[in-house]
This record gives structure tokens, C-alpha cells and sequence, in this order.
């Protein structure tokens, strides 16, 4: 009997397994097989791709959703400013505001979905306020009303590292902020083993983006500062093949995630992340909270 539940113990429960097949490893063969290894056509057919996916007009790869948001700050200009953010996230997205010279506000999220909501940050902000960075956090998408504060003049830049997939009122997320920031670590719905997104409809801040992560070239020639976050055609050949099972990813998780509510739902001290109302959860995390001590 001991030795039957030392066995049990001895399991692996991974908290969470990349969907990896022969489809990546063709694509990373043929880069190979090019002599092309560095950030190229590949790179270029997968920010198309993921353009194509959340309905965006522009999407810049970068090394992760870090340099992502570093990128995206830089280019805002935030330095000196103070620039409103969600509490409730990786230490990344506070990080590179400190890193781009800007000051960053913490503002409290909404207990049940654990997003920060378009009243939060309404009484939160000031004359001075020109950028907030919410984050749809585990999936969850943020509720619609919180774009609608772009009619302001406010920018957003979502923090959108765990979201790709996720919807509200049908639109993707990646579509809707001013500027958007996916992740493809191991963690997120799909993979690159280390990459990030960057997707805006902004055409005059897309070039600003693309200048920045090549050392702050244009046109062939040096104009800007900048620094170097391109994404390898490797990496980019494994995230064309794992863009392709996305959604089927996304269902099963969200199937996995009904079966986690019906068993957690009877449990009276467990309170579960509510998803956003007409949104699509994707559940890159199933998250509860612990109400009580029993």
C-alpha cells in the first residue's frame, strides 16, 4: 500500500504541456535548410498571421511580451508621465514602465473577473493621465466598455500577454486597444518557447515599433534609437504551426474548464475567476479563490 501511493507521489502534475508535434519540427527544418535563421520572411508570414487572427492592421514580433511592452512605452514617449496600471499582473508589465521612464499608478481590479473595470479607472484618472495599461488576465478579456475611454484621448496599451484567442462582443482581443502585447511563452495558448506580439491599428506607431526593436533603423538607414528584440525565423516557424491549432487548443481548454466548474462549484469556500460578461475566456489559466479557511 505504501509503496502504491509512492508511486502516486512521485507523478508529475505539469502545470501545463506545449502542443508540439511534427508540424513544428518541419517548419523549423525547412528554416534550417534555408541557411535563414535570423529574423526574416518567416518572422514577416507570422506577424501577418497573427495580424490576420485578432483582425488587427499591424503586428510586430518582438524576443517576448516584455520587450513587447518595453517597445510600446519607449515609442509612447512616457517618460515622466504617470501611467495607470492594473495590480493584478506579472511583475513585467510594471517593470518596463520603470524601464521607459515612466511612473506607474497601481490601480485595484475587479475581484470577480480580476480585470480592472472601465469605472475603476475612470475614478482614477486625472488631467495629467494620457496612457493606462489594463491586463486581461488569464485569458479573460476586458469588459468593452474600458476601449470606449480611447474617445478621451487616453491610450491603451492592454497587456494581453496571456489573451491571444480571447473575445468580447465577438471582437478579438488584439483588435481593440490602441496597442495590444501577446506573449508565446510555454505558459500562453500557443508557443514560440520564447516570443511576443505586438498588434495596433496605428500605422505611424506600428513604423515607430518596427524602427525600435532594429536598433532604430528606417529604410535601410539608422535615424532613431533602439535596441535589438527581433523574433528568429525559428521561433517564428514554430508559432505559424501552432497558430494553425489555436482554436482547437482554445476548446479544449475551455471543455476542461466546464468539467473544473461543476466539480469546484460545489465546494462552498472556492470562488472561481468569473469570466467576463459576452466575452470568451480561454482559460490559459483556471484561477479561484480560497474564501475561507476551513
Amino acid at each position: 500500500m505504501l509503496f502504491a501511493w509512492a508511486k502516486i507521489m512521485k507523478k508529475r502534475i505539469y502545470l501545463m504541456r506545449p502542443k508540439l508535434d511534427n508540424t513544428e519540427l518541419e517548419n523549423i527544418k525547412n528554416v534550417i535548410h534555408s541557411k535563414f535563421i535570423t529574423e526574416g520572411d518567416i518572422t514577416r508570414k507570422f506577424e501577418s498571421a497573427i495580424a490576420k487572427y485578432v483582425n488587427s492592421k499591424f503586428a510586430i514580433a518582438t524576443t517576448s511580451a516584455t520587450t513587447a511592452l518595453h517597445t510600446s512605452f519607449e515609442c509612447l514617449n512616457i517618460k515622466g508621465k504617470k501611467v495607470l496600471v492594473s495590480d493584478f499582473t506579472f511583475p513585467a508589465t510594471v517593470s518596463t514602465i520603470i524601464l521607459a521612464g515612466g511612473i506607474p499608478v497601481l490601480v485595484d481590479v475587479d475581484k470577480e473577473t480580476m480585470n480592472v473595470t472601465q469605472n475603476i479607472l475612470e475614478n482614477s484618472l486625472d488631467k495629467q493621465t494620457e496612457v493606462i495599461v489594463p491586463v486581461s488576465i488569464f485569458g479573460n478579456p476586458l469588459e468593452q466598455k474600458i476601449y470606449s475611454l480611447r474617445r478621451k484621448g487616453i491610450i491603451i496599451v492592454e497587456d494581453s500577454a496571456t489573451s491571444l484567442g480571447s473575445t468580447v462582443e465577438k471582437k478579438k482581443v488584439g483588435s481593440l486597444a490602441n496597442v495590444s502585447c501577446f506573449s508565446f511563452h510555454p505558459r500562453k495558448i500557443i508557443t514560440t518557447g520564447e516570443g511576443g506580439m505586438i498588434t495596433t491599428n496605428d500605422g505611424n506607431l506600428a513604423q515607430k515599433f518596427r524602427s525600435f526593436k532594429v536598433f532604430g533603423k528606417r529604410n535601410n538607414e539608422f535615424h532613431d534609437i533602439g535596441t535589438n528584440y527581433k523574433l528568429s525565423d525559428i521561433l517564428s516557424a514554430v508559432g505559424l504551426a501552432q497558430l494553425k491549432k489555436i482554436e482547437k487548443i482554445i476548446e479544449k481548454r475551455r471543455k476542461m474548464a466546464k468539467i473544473y466548474e461543476e466539480l469546484l462549484s460545489k465546494i462552498d469556500f472556492v470562488k472561481v475567476q468569473e469570466p467576463t460578461k459576452n466575452g470568451r475566456h480561454t482559460y490559459q489559466s483556471y484561477t479561484c479563490v480560497l474564501t475561507k479557511l476551513r
